[in-house]
């Protein structure tokens, strides 16, 4: 079982760790970040209103494997594209 947690400045070195390569960061966010990424970076998508950025806790350890990204809310239709899923710790 998994649980969401808000995704927070707190998060940003250990998400820098995970991405140590362009081409894992490429296959992560596509063109929307640059490698190595950076701090700001990490800022410019926390202040993105159009997505809402979560960390994804294992609840069997409560240790955070990874980031989500829940964007194209839609309250009528009741329905959210998941995207920039990253399960960096297996």
């Amino acid at each position: 079982m998994i649980r969401l947690e808000k995704f927070t400045e707190d998060d940003f070195e250990q998400f820098i760790s995970w991405v140590d390569t362009e081409k894992f960061m490429y296959q992560f966010g596509g063109d929307s970040f640059t490698y190595p990424v950076a701090v700001e970076q990490l800022n410019n998508y926390l202040a993105d209103s159009t997505h809402r950025i979560y960390r994804v806790v294992d609840t069997a350890t409560d240790q955070v494997i990874g980031p989500g990204d829940i964007s194209h809310l839609n309250i009528k239709n009741k329905s959210a594209r998941l995207c920039r899923i990253l399960i960096a710790n297996e």
